[in-house]
């Protein structure tokens, strides 16, 4: 009698509903993704007036309209960027650029809103027996001057009075310095080489910044020496 009580307790027991008790867990919203905005023009304020600039992409080139002068420039874009942005670092706007979410930001130069004109006011060719090259003679190979840009006086030529001559590129930004290696020569009257970065290089960001090759050696007072090809030989030294 007894056994037969305890399996008819047994089968009313395991007839029970098994419930399991699931503890509530407490569940972290997944954060809202930033949305990346590829061209954001909105802080770009280059001559540093109250107004912002107009920045416009088209193709591989920027034309940024300054809003003080109304003077447009055009930036070769030698990358394929796809994000833009201008930021405020120590008090100076700066264009940045990068490729993709993946890529870091580089700064792309946009030269002044003065332009050449603040820093070659007066214009001129080269003179009597002035010689600017790309290539340097073979017998410098091996030397410092091997891949220098040179500015050459021949006899008879006037003779700079400073010992540094800044080159300039078309947009009036500083591309690199000539250093005099020589003075008052009795065969070459001067002799200027840029020792650094390399010619190529010059004349490749020349190109780069400002879609010219074009360089201006500046010779002080505001008078500036245009080169209408930084990769050619102009002038003469005979």
């Amino acid at each position: 009698m007894q056994v037969r009580k305890y399996l008819v307790f047994l089968s009313a027991l395991y007839a029970l509903p098994f419930v399991q008790t699931v503890s509530a867990q407490e569940t972290t919203p997944e954060p809202t993704p930033t949305i990346e905005i590829k061209e954001d023009f909105s802080a770009c304020n280059f001559d540093k007036d109250k107004i912002m600039d107009t920045v416009v992409k088209k193709g591989k080139k920027l034309t940024v309209t300054f809003s003080k002068s109304k003077k447009k420039i055009n930036i070769p874009l030698d990358k394929a960027y796809v994000y833009f942005k201008c930021k405020v670092v120590k008090k100076q706007t700066v264009l940045l650029a990068r490729r993709s979410l993946k890529h870091r930001w580089s700064t792309i130069i946009v030269p002044s809103s003065e332009g050449l004109g603040k820093v070659c006011p007066k214009i001129i060719s080269l003179g009597y027996h002035q010689l600017y090259k790309y290539s340097a003679s073979g017998h410098l190979a091996g030397s410092d001057r091997a891949r220098a840009c040179s500015f050459i006086g021949g006899s008879g030529a006037s003779v700079p009075s400073a010992s540094s001559l800044p080159i300039y590129d078309k947009s009036g930004q500083v591309l690199s310095t000539f250093k005099a290696y020589a003075k008052y020569g009795r065969i070459y009257r001067f002799r200027f080489y840029t020792y650094s970065p390399p010619c190529s290089e010059i004349a490749y960001t020349a190109k780069r910044r400002t879609g010219s090759a074009e360089g201006y050696i500046g010779l002080g007072g505001g008078t500036c020496i245009k080169i209408g090809n930084l990769y050619g030989r102009e002038g003469g030294v005979k």
